[in-house]
């Protein structure tokens, strides 16, 4: 696949957990926003395909201004498609997601996309920094949703965590895995899951000044 896209033994979960944080919290000035899209696929576009899909448009989303990474995911049922997008502010983010997008979304797939914002208050990479753009291709990755109780930075296998706030003001985590196995068990009434095939390198991994 391409060498700037890491095809993974990684996994991203995005953990919700409820506080008393201001609801205007996903659009403070300057604060990096994580968006999670999905979009129903259909019929005549098989889930198959995917992946190779993804590969092919890193290269236009690595253009995009204000775009640190973004996370490929195809949701556990094969039914939506969509990613992860970790952007260096909201403005950043609604320049993309604009009217003219989701025109778009909704005119190429017969359906609205689902775009979901989430203030970030903090990032620890836990990979070493010759790591962070390596191509690794395994078994699928995968991504989740989940409203349960916060992760460690220090459990094995995570390589990336991110403290976010949702627009409700509740707190929570995206966490990328090396593994699949290394998710610790949670709620299946409380999480969502999803492939997640295709990573975007980080902007820093590019070595591009942020």
């Amino acid at each position: 696949m391409r060498a700037n896209a890491i095809h993974a033994v990684c996994a991203a979960t995005v953990l919700l957990v409820a506080s008393e944080a201001a609801a205007e919290s996903t659009g403070a000035p300057g604060r990096p926003v994580l968006v999670v899209v999905q979009i129903p696929l259909p019929a005549a576009i098989p889930a198959a395909g995917l992946p190779d899909a993804f590969a092919r448009a890193v290269p236009e989303y690595e253009r995009l201004d204000g775009l640190d990474y973004k996370v490929f995911t195809v949701s556990a049922d094969g039914q939506r498609f969509g990613g992860i997008y970790l952007w260096r502010d909201r403005r950043a983010a609604e320049a993309w997601f604009s009217p003219a997008w989701h025109a778009r979304v909704l005119a190429r797939y017969g359906t609205p996309g689902d775009v979901r914002f989430y203030a970030v208050e903090a990032i620890v990479d836990t990979r070493p920094a010759a790591e962070r753009s390596r191509v690794v291709l395994d078994a699928p990755a995968f991504a989740t949703l989940d409203f349960s109780a916060p992760v460690s930075e220090q459990t094995a296998g995570l390589l990336r965590r991110c403290a976010i706030v949702d627009a409700n003001g509740r707190r929570g985590q995206m966490l990328l895995w090396a593994d699949r196995r290394a998710v610790p068990a949670g709620d299946a009434a409380e999480r969502q899951s999803f492939s997640a095939p295709v990573l975007m390198p980080a902007a820093t991994a590019r070595g591009e000044a942020r």
